[in-house]
């Protein structure tokens, strides 16, 4: 029964922890409020939307400009004619991906270097 109600008393100070943003007991971790607690749900489907196009361009971050990609989003979303004109997009496309495909044979070759150094 003592133990019973000593993880009752731990539960419900971690609970409190939370609301109030300390540490919580259960992991010693800072508890973060939820954020997305207002939005609606149409507004998580959202941000999770962006989410989901982030991970799948996360491996071409580097080369890739964030904010040109947001503002692409916003002028289609606005109705507006897009900055780079359709006649070029195919050429540009191609150049990009040839480049991410010399990049990835780039790494490709230090790989095998490396591996066959460590092998030996």
């Amino acid at each position: 029964m003592v133990r019973l109600l000593l993880l009752i008393a731990l539960v419900v100070t971690a609970s409190t922890a939370a609301v109030a943003g300390e540490v919580s007991l259960l992991d010693g971790k800072p508890v973060v409020p939820d954020a997305t607690a207002a939005w609606t749900n149409d507004q998580k489907a959202s941000y999770l939307i962006g989410v989901q196009m982030a991970k799948r361009l996360k491996p071409f971050a580097k080369d890739l400009d964030s904010e040109k990609i947001i503002q692409a989003l916003q002028d289609v979303f606005a109705g507006k004619d897009q900055m780079v004109p359709a006649a070029q997009e195919q050429a540009v496309m191609a150049a990009f991906q040839a480049a991410m495909e010399k990049k990835e044979g780039d790494r490709s070759t230090a790989r095998k270097d490396t591996n066959a150094k460590w092998l030996a």
